[in-house]
């Protein structure tokens, strides 16, 4: 559990100490989380962004793509 935090040894002095350093470890979880969800939205905007490059394409009648004039 302490490691899944990276709640370590405290280097901080007293029972002080020890309460800054646990708030402080929560705020480092919190923050590694957010990055984890910035990296995920900045991943699936590089695709939306790529596949608005890509040229449109439909499918004709005879089901067959065929590309649009622009």
């Amino acid at each position: 559990m302490k490691s899944d935090g990276r709640l370590a040894r405290c280097p901080l002095k007293g029972t002080t100490g020890d309460a800054i350093f646990a708030v402080l470890c929560g705020c480092g979880h919190n923050i590694r989380k957010i990055l984890a969800r910035l990296r995920l939205l900045w991943a699936l905007l590089l695709v939306w962004i790529a596949a608005a490059g890509r040229p449109y394409r439909k499918v004709n009648g005879s089901g067959r793509l065929c590309e649009m004039a622009a």
